[in-house]
């Protein structure tokens, strides 16, 4: 039986993730489960956020129309949506789909907004450019590994979360510590408090190699089929600027490439293949880190929902 994220309290309500990377299965996955167990769908996913990019961000069909689907198609292409602005429009969501008694299911591959949403956002002082450039130095005369087992000292919870080539993450630590004298690791906890009254079921998606690879090449296919390179001549031709952040997506940088006159049709497929499954493989690398994820092939689904049924039990 699985256990759930973290020690949450007697009567925690039951929130599930499905985490994975891009093309594995989760969306069909997680209407499944819906399905069965009567849940809503709140989508991790930095790109479905924007409305009129469609086809190369894999929005879901008429198919799955009876699973009400949360966080897509809310912005418009010029506006930003933040890490932040998952987290605060989740925390309100998951209690209105509690109370018409449904479960709810947070599903998506952006693993930034998953991580706001565990660990809470924490914006931090501002930053110091002395201690900054001090840790800098530090790191370039006595190696990272210094400042990394320095970080244990002052945070170990927060050291056993970060990896110890991330340069990044353990100089604002550090940074964090000398400026509050309060460890990053009880900030992001004071942070997150909203959801400790929840346990956490995490479902992990993940398929051989191969068998990633080739979903892929099925989906970019599928999407050029569908007709991507037209929906991105649309949205410019309806003013959407080119320096809009959903531009800047997968498939759609590629697809103004194409419009601009570099490349052919068959180069410009054979780039979002690779690109997409570069994307895959650094996503592999940041859930495979998630703690107490319960990892399932997507072509076995018949498993997850009697998981999650004698979980909810």
């Amino acid at each position: 039986m699985p256990r759930p994220h973290e020690e949450a309290p007697d009567g925690a309500r039951p929130l599930v993730i499905i985490l994975g990377p891009t093309a594995v299965g989760k969306t069909d996955a997680a209407v499944d489960l819906c399905r069965t167990l009567d849940g809503e769908i709140i989508s991790c996913d930095s790109m479905q956020v924007y409305r009129g990019f469609d086809i190369g961000t894999a929005k879901h069909g008429r198919e799955s129309a009876d699973i009400r689907h949360h966080l897509v198609d809310i912005c418009d292409p010029d506006e930003t949506f933040s890490a932040a602005d998952f987290v605060t429009r989740t925390l309100d969501l998951i209690p209105e789909i509690e109370n018409r008694g449904r479960l709810p299911v947070v599903v998506g591959g952006t693993g930034l907004y998953l991580r706001a949403l565990l660990d809470g956002i924490f914006e931090g002082p501002p930053r110091n450019p002395e201690i900054r450039s001090r840790l800098r130095s530090d790191a370039t005369a006595h190696g990272l590994a210094a400042l990394y087992r320095r970080l244990g000292d002052v945070d170990p919870a927060y050291q056993a979360r970060v990896h110890p080539n991330d340069p990044v993450r353990i100089i604002r630590a550090l940074e964090v510590w000398e400026t509050t004298g309060v460890p990053i690791s009880i900030h992001f906890e004071r942070s997150s408090v909203r959801l400790r009254d929840h346990r956490l079921l995490k479902l992990g998606l993940l398929l051989p190699r191969r068998d990633l690879y080739a979903r892929i090449d099925l989906r970019v296919d599928a999407m050029l089929a569908a007709g991507l390179v037209d929906e991105a001549r649309l949205l410019l031709a309806r003013q959407v600027s080119r320096d809009a952040t959903p531009f800047k997506g997968l498939g759609y940088r590629q697809a103004l490439k194409l419009i601009d006159g570099e490349g052919d049709e068959a180069g410009l497929r054979e780039e979002i293949k690779t690109e997409t499954r570069r994307y895959a493989k650094r996503q592999l690398t940041w859930f495979r880190r998630e703690k107490g994820a319960i990892w399932l092939r997507p072509d076995r689904n018949e498993w997850m929902t009697p998981l999650v049924r004698r979980w909810l039990l």
